[in-house]
C-alpha cells in the first residue's frame, strides 16, 4: 500500500505542476505579441505557488519521506524543462524556461518541506 501511495504522490504532484505550468505558458504566450512585465511577473508567481502545491501534494500523498517524493517530482520537472530548453520552442522564449526551471524546482522542494510541518487530518 505504501508503494502505491508513493507512486500516486509523485504522479499527482507532477500532473498538478505540469498542468499549471502549461496553463500559465498558454495564457502568457498564447496570444499575439509579447506580454508586458506585469503579466509575466504575475504568471511566474502563480506558477511558483502551483509548484509549491505540487510538492506539498506529492509529500502529503506519499505519507513518508515527503521531501524525497517532492525531490523526485522536482527532478522530473527539471528533466522535462531542460529537454524543452534544449529542443527550443516557438511558444515561450528561452529566458522564461530558465526562470521556470530554477523557480519551479525550488518551489516543488519547498512544498515538500512544508508538507513535513503541516499535517492534514486523517
Amino acid at each position: 500500500m505504501q508503494t502505491l501511495r508513493s507512486v500516486l504522490g509523485v504522479i499527482l504532484g507532477y500532473l498538478v505542476g505540469a498542468a499549471t505550468g502549461m496553463g500559465v505558458v498558454a495564457s502568457l504566450f498564447g496570444g499575439e505579441g509579447a506580454p508586458g512585465i506585469g503579466p509575466v511577473v504575475a504568471g511566474v508567481l502563480i506558477f511558483a505557488l502551483a509548484q509549491v502545491l505540487a510538492g506539498f501534494l506529492a509529500g502529503t500523498v506519499a505519507g513518508r519521506r515527503k521531501v524525497l517524493h517532492a525531490g523526485i517530482v522536482a527532478g522530473l520537472f527539471a528533466l522535462v524543462t531542460l529537454a524543452s530548453l534544449l529542443k527550443g520552442s516557438a511558444v515561450e522564449p528561452a529566458w522564461y524556461r530558465i526562470i521556470v526551471l530554477v523557480i519551479g524546482a525550488g518551489a516543488i522542494l519547498l512544498g515538500g518541506r512544508l508538507s513535513t510541518f503541516i499535517q492534514l487530518r486523517k
